[in-house]
């Protein structure tokens, strides 16, 4: 009798679930499957392997920043690393895991500044974005876009509601999403803008000591930031990146990746950008057209329109938040991770235009059947890009970094020696035997004519070759020379024999991309150590060891140094707790206001 009034109450509450809160999981699960299943395909880029790479080992580093990026993203997807997995999955799971939550902010925005009905044609439309689904990377993007939406969205209630609460969420989201790429302070300037202007509006006053607060929240919330280079100049006299850029101090440090970091340029936004001909600005929308399903655009716009003629009082903020950061974007940074957020606005508008055009028609059902065909060409032209793209659409075996992970954990002994094809990029040999002793192929061949140097007796030591069969795998831009190409050829001739052949990874395409061999050779112990200590990639010891290694970590010499590095970390805690609550709160918020 006991077990029966348990399983009634559980039925009971289940049947007690909102209908719309049953079919916004509904669709965020749906949203998952999908970004799960093109991140495991899609072939990565080389700011992945940067990026990604140096998530490797972060939590345990102890660093509060990298040189260039701040720290939540590099902790949370470690942190998922742990959980999933060093392979495709993990390294990508950030931004599956909050573009599905964004799906769910996207609902929740809609139905407060029209409709549930708004807000589940939207939420639907978020998942199947083709733009949003192909920027399933490891990459900062899709995770700051969401504190951004969550942002904009406590924003809206605390308008609405007029709630201290929700005024305070408001900021706590935004500093949460610069700690997460600094570029979200792009997002944060016009969000100061509009809270003013929206209490002004509202109120005919501004209280200032609300204003005082959200200074101090912000530059707590910096805290890890400033100190780290607080910290970092007074010991070694060197800013990170970002600094360094606009303070011009320890330029040197970065002066070999000078020419990848373009400053703000009005030529660059207005006239030209680098020697295309055309502006920043359409350069920036063209990401939006060759991305977006062109129906989600035209909704847009429809969108836009019928939210200006009906005077929404909200499109004030969904203007400034939208052209502040992409102006700034289209003169400096033109990327299309860069402009993934211009896809999470579309989808909002295009969830209000789709609606309020349907409203033209006056028969209930006239209107759903309306509604159900553009979201099917919405679908259709979201599935024919990402078939199209790099992921070679939704269903088959992974791509062929993850191919090598899984075949490397279940087939390559823990101790064995990998030599990889320099044809292959740098950064993906890194993330791919980043835990193996390995060597590039390069090195290799000069390691043989140096042999004499290296210490130790001849041992056998067991190989695996791994070759790059398309002869270029990731370097692109002509970078292997028909110079290089040949001497990687000479280290296939020795190894690549039909004897010594153990496995053919082939590419999402179902062509050959890797040819793996195994061949036993007599060689020196101490080349072993010497592949460990050869062991970096962009600036950084793989796995950030050693320690002294790591050109950016710093000594505290007193007492006030040594506890305000302290305050710092716990802060840089705090922030990650914060940030699983505040996905909670979503939750919640979605079961009680949905």
């Amino acid at each position: 009798m006991g077990e029966k009034n348990i399983l009634d109450s559980i039925i009971d509450k289940l049947f007690a679930f909102d209908k719309n809160f049953v079919y916004v999981v509904l669709i965020a699960l749906f949203g998952f499957v999908l970004r799960s299943l093109v991140a495991l395909r899609t072939k990565f880029s080389a700011d992945e392997m940067v990026h990604g790479t140096h998530a490797i080992g972060f939590i345990s580093s102890g660093k509060l920043q990298i040189m260039d990026e701040s720290a939540v993203w590099f902790w949370l997807t470690d942190f998922f690393m742990k959980v999933f997995g060093f392979n495709v999955f993990g390294i990508r799971f950030a931004s599956i895991f909050f573009g599905t939550l964004a799906i769910i902010v996207v609902y929740l925005i809609c139905k407060e500044v029209s409709s549930k009905e708004v807000g589940l044609i939207a939420a639907f439309i978020s998942a199947i974005s083709a733009y949003q689904l192909d920027m399933m990377e490891a990459g900062m993007d899709t995770t700051m876009v969401f504190f951004v939406l969550l942002s904009l969205y406590f924003f809206i209630l605390s308008i609405r509601k007029e709630s201290r609460f929700y005024f305070c969420l408001i900021w706590l989201s935004a500093g949460i999403a610069v700690m997460t790429k600094p570029i979200g302070l792009l997002f944060l300037a016009p969000l100061g803008l509009c809270s003013l202007y929206y209490h002004f509006y509202k109120s005919k006053s501004i209280k200032i000591k609300d204003y005082i607060f959200v200074i101090i929240l912000l530059l707590l919330i910096f805290t890890p930031v400033l100190t780290f280079n607080y910290l970092l100049y007074k010991d070694k006299g060197i800013l990170d990146l970002q600094f360094s850029r606009f303070t011009r101090i320890s330029v040197d440090t970065y002066a070999s990746i000078a020419p990848t970091i373009e400053g703000f340029s009005l030529t660059t936004l207005f006239v030209n950008n680098n020697g295309r001909n055309r502006p920043g600005f359409v350069e920036g929308f063209l990401f939006m057209h060759f991305q977006e399903s062109i129906f989600i655009l035209i909704s847009a716009l429809a969108g836009l329109f019928f939210m200006i003629k009906n005077k929404n009082k909200f499109i004030f903020i969904f203007i400034i938040t939208f052209i502040v950061p992409f102006m700034f974007l289209a003169g400096t940074s033109l990327l299309p991770n860069h402009f993934v957020f211009t896809s999470y606005y579309a989808v909002i508008f295009a969830g209000y235009g789709i609606y309020n055009s349907s409203l033209f028609l006056k028969n209930k059902n006239h209107q759903k059947i309306f509604i159900y065909a553009i979201i099917i060409l919405i679908l259709i032209t979201s599935y024919v890009k990402i078939d199209n793209g790099d992921s070679n659409g939704f269903l088959g075996s992974k791509n062929e970094l993850g191919q090598m992970i899984d075949f490397k954990e279940s087939s390559i002994d823990e101790n064995a020696f990998i030599l990889a094809d320099s044809r292959i990029y740098r950064g993906r040999i890194a993330f791919m035997f980043w835990d193996k002793h390995y060597m590039e192929g390069n090195v290799f061949l000069g390691a043989l004519a140096n042999m004499d140097q290296i210490p130790g007796q001849e041992v056998p030591i067991d190989i695996y070759f791994v070759e790059c069969v398309p002869d270029d795998c990731g370097w692109g831009g002509g970078k292997v020379t028909s110079d290089f190409n040949d001497s990687m050829e000479n280290l296939v001739s020795v190894f690549g024999t039909q004897n010594n052949h153990v496995k053919t990874i082939n590419d999402v395409y179902g062509k050959p991309y890797f040819n793996v061999y195994k061949k036993t050779v007599y060689l020196k112990s101490g080349i072993i150590p010497v592949a460990d200590s050869l062991k970096e990639w962009f600036f950084y010891p793989l796995n950030y060891q050693p320690k002294n290694k790591v050109f950016d970590n710093y000594q505290t010499h007193t007492l006030y140094d040594k506890l305000l590095d302290q305050a710092a970390h716990a802060i840089l805690y705090l922030i990650i707790i914060l940030s699983g609550l505040l996905v909670i709160l979503l939750i919640y918020l979605l079961h009680r206001e949905g």
